[in-house]
């Protein structure tokens, strides 16, 4: 099994997962948010799934890319119809790695949170990025996070002068559920 499977989810969800923080960045949009810096503030209260065996399904709700010829366009939809469920081991080092990824993420300087918002389980968060002449990203995550996995819906949409149309909107639905021990 491939562990990029279940870190990269659980990478995302390990950014907004932090314990009862509710941060929000300033007017400025520099990154630091009312209560300090949201990096540090995430990986000092993060909620981390417990170590297991986890399925995770991806099922793809919506998408758009303007510009694209509508055969083509189809064709894409149809083949990211179909929910992908995987089966991935989430190790004691993933757990760590995650969180260590999770703090560079959004501190790389290309991407900032705007919103961070995690009471109770449940998350509510939004992410922007500037890639210079690749273009802008803005990403929003809501949905709930437990030690034992992760329901989130995630919009996606980005602007770039490389794509048909200049840009591309995708909403998707993960989950993520322990269901075991790993193996071997």
């Amino acid at each position: 099994m491939h562990r990029s499977v279940i870190v990269v989810p659980f990478a995302v969800a390990l950014a907004l997962s932090g314990c009862g923080k509710k941060q929000e960045a300033s007017a400025s949009g520099g990154g630091e948010a009312a209560g300090g810096n949201v990096a540090s503030g995430m990986a000092a209260a993060a909620v981390i799934p417990d170590a297991g065996l986890y399925e995770i399904k991806m099922d793809l709700i919506d998408m758009s890319m303007p510009g694209m010829p509508a055969g083509m366009a189809e064709q894409m939809k149809k083949s990211m119809a179909t929910a992908r469920v995987t089966k991935s081991c989430l190790t004691e080092a993933d757990r760590a790695d995650a969180v260590k990824k999770m703090t560079k993420g959004a501190e790389n300087g290309a991407c900032k949170y705007t919103k961070y918002d995690v009471i109770g389980g449940k998350v509510d968060a939004r992410m922007e990025c500037d890639m210079g002449d690749r273009g802008t990203g803005t990403y929003t995550m809501t949905g709930t996070i437990t030690r034992q996995g992760v329901d989130m819906t995630m919009q996606s949409d980005q602007k770039s002068p490389q794509m048909p149309g200049g840009g591309m909107s995708m909403k998707m639905h993960l989950t993520s559920t322990r269901v075991g021990d790993c193996k071997g």
